[in-house]
């Protein structure tokens, strides 16, 4: 018995305490009373301007979107890098503390992410020159062997 009633008292709640502050006034839904719709109304013939964030509330929201793109790109490149190399890149993180501060724009952030992977990628290639030098080493040093062996024994 006191399940249904606690079930339809959680139902209800919300529509109460949201209903209380909404009104229909002339067919228009408004959070403030009806007598103050029709006091703006008849002073200029417009409706009480809605409270809005300011574009550069959105914008620095939007950019700040956009820094954390920009940084979540590098970190995903700093795990394949790992994955292929073993190694991490470092500068991330400091990375991260330079894009999130309220004076850097997007550009700015985007050019030093830009900047790191460059690195990187310079890095990988360097890295990939040393494993192809290291095995043309060893399969030179495995026919060196061989020829040491005896001439019989090389192709």
């Amino acid at each position: 018995m006191r399940s249904p009633a606690l079930f339809v008292l959680i139902l209800a709640f919300p529509s109460v305490v949201f209903a209380e502050n909404l009104h229909e006034c002339n067919g228009v839904w408004t959070n403030k009373g009806c007598q103050a719709v029709e006091k703006a109304a008849s002073g200029d013939g417009s409706l009480p301007a809605v409270e809005t964030k300011s574009d550069s509330q959105y914008k620095l929201r939007s950019d700040h979107a956009q820094k954390e793109r920009i940084i979540e790109d590098v970190r995903l490149a700093s795990v394949r890098f790992n994955k292929e190399h073993g190694q991490v890149i470092p500068g991330i993180y400091a990375l991260e503390q330079y894009c999130m501060r309220k004076n850097i724009t997007v550009e700015a952030c985007e050019a030093r992410a830009s900047a790191l992977e460059n690195r990187a990628n310079s890095s990988a290639k360097l890295l990939a020159n040393i494993e192809s030098r290291k095995s043309a080493y060893e399969r030179r040093e495995k026919f060196v062997e061989k020829r040491k062996e005896g001439p019989h024994k090389v192709r």
